[in-house]
């Protein structure tokens, strides 16, 4: 904790020997090394922003509603020198990303499979199989992604086709959409068919169809709904 509004957490550390709980750190103050060939994870949480949109708060965990990049946090020069090492596309209009795509009345952002009450062990485990979420990609935020937790089809991540539409484009107007899931690797290898339809500003209806050469598809009787 810095301040009774912000804090941070740092995981995957060994910690130096001697720091405990409690312990009181300066800047420059080394706290510890990462294992060999490990990575670091670095977060920040700040009570006076929240995230617009993760639409139904209780969904989220209360740090992931506060979360914020916290590269903006450094002081200079630090934060030019970390800045100037992020692998961000040059056509992003910041380096910082975010993790709130939730618009209300389109498909983007969070949906929960409906058997999945809000509150419910919010952010835990078991929800993430019955996730799916219409997002943008981390490196190039004008690339759509689509996640998949399981349920309806094996977890992973997808792509789709320039020109298919943008989901935060995509209302209950729109009506049926039928999107190609294509392997990231390789825009021209489809994985399958996401067909899927808002039916309300808070509820779709979503169906997976696997195969390479599909071009088109529509629900049967194992379609899912998903809500907010």
């Amino acid at each position: 904790m810095v301040t009774r509004e912000f804090s941070y957490y740092l995981d995957h550390v060994v910690l130096r020997p001697g720091l405990t709980l409690g312990t009181v750190v300066q800047a420059g103050e080394q706290v510890g090394t990462t294992t060999p060939g490990g990575t670091l994870d670095l977060g920040a949480i700040d009570s006076r922003v929240t995230l617009p949109g993760l639409l139904v708060p209780e969904r989220y965990p209360w740090p992931t509603r506060h979360a914020v990049s916290p590269w903006k946090y450094f002081t200079e020069p630090l934060r030019s020198i970390i800045y100037a090492r992020l692998r961000r596309s040059p056509g992003a209009a910041d380096k910082d990303g975010r993790i709130d795509f939730g618009i209300p009345g389109r498909l983007a952002g969070d949906w929960f499979h409906e058997s999945i009450a809000a509150g419910d062990e919010p952010g835990g485990p078991a929800t993430w199989p019955k996730t799916i979420a219409f997002v943008a990609d981390y490196y190039d935020p004008d690339q759509v992604r689509i996640s998949i937790g399981g349920m309806i089809d094996n977890p992973g991540v997808w792509g789709i086709p320039p020109g298919a539409p943008r989901p935060e484009d995509v209302s209950v107007q729109s009506g049926r959409i039928v999107y190609r899931l294509m392997y990231l690797q390789s825009t021209n290898a489809q994985r399958g068919l996401m067909v899927v339809q808002m039916l309300s500003d808070t509820r779709i209806r979503v169906q997976i169809f696997p195969g390479a050469d599909l071009q088109t598809a529509d629900f049967d009787a194992n379609a899912r709904i998903y809500v907010r």
